[in-house]
C-alpha cells in the first residue's frame, strides 16, 4: 500500500507498467516492483525537477534536470546516474528491455535485464 504524504507536495503522474508502476510527486518517486512486491522512494534534490518519464512491462525510467532514475522489475533499488556539468536531458525511449536517454554528451541505455545504466560519449566529427 503507497500512501501519500502532505509534505510530497502534489501528484504529477502515474506510471503503470505489467511489473512496474512508478509514481511521481513534486517531492519524491515511489516505485512499485510487481514480482518483488517491494516499494522503493527516491527523493528530489534541492532544486530538482522531473523533465520525462517512462514505463513499459519491466522498466521505468524518470529523468530530472539532474539525473536520470532507473527502476527495472526484480531489481529491488533504484538505479541513478547524475548528469555531467553542463549536460542537458535531450529526449527519452522505453522500448522493450531497454530505455535509452540522449543528453547533450552521451547516450545512456538502461537494461532490464541488469538494472544498471551504460553510457557512451557523443563524439563529434
Amino acid at each position: 500500500q503507497i500512501r501519500l504524504k502532505s509534505e510530497d507536495g502534489a501528484l504529477s503522474e502515474v506510471a503503470l507498467g505489467a511489473n512496474i508502476a512508478l509514481l511521481v510527486t513534486e517531492k519524491r518517486i515511489l516505485g512499485f516492483d510487481g514480482p518483488s512486491g517491494r516499494i522503493t522512494e527516491e527523493r528530489f534534490h534541492i532544486r530538482e525537477a522531473v523533465v520525462s518519464s517512462g514505463v513499459n512491462e519491466l522498466i521505468g525510467v524518470v529523468a530530472t534536470n539532474q539525473r536520470v532514475i532507473g527502476f527495472a522489475a526484480g531489481h529491488a533499488l533504484p538505479i541513478k546516474r547524475r548528469f555531467q556539468l553542463h549536460e542537458a536531458f535531450e529526449t527519452l525511449r522505453v522500448l522493450g528491455t531497454t530505455a535509452t536517454v540522449r543528453t547533450s554528451r552521451r547516450i545512456l541505455v538502461f537494461q532490464s535485464s541488469t538494472g544498471s545504466w551504460r553510457d557512451e560519449d557523443i563524439r563529434f566529427n
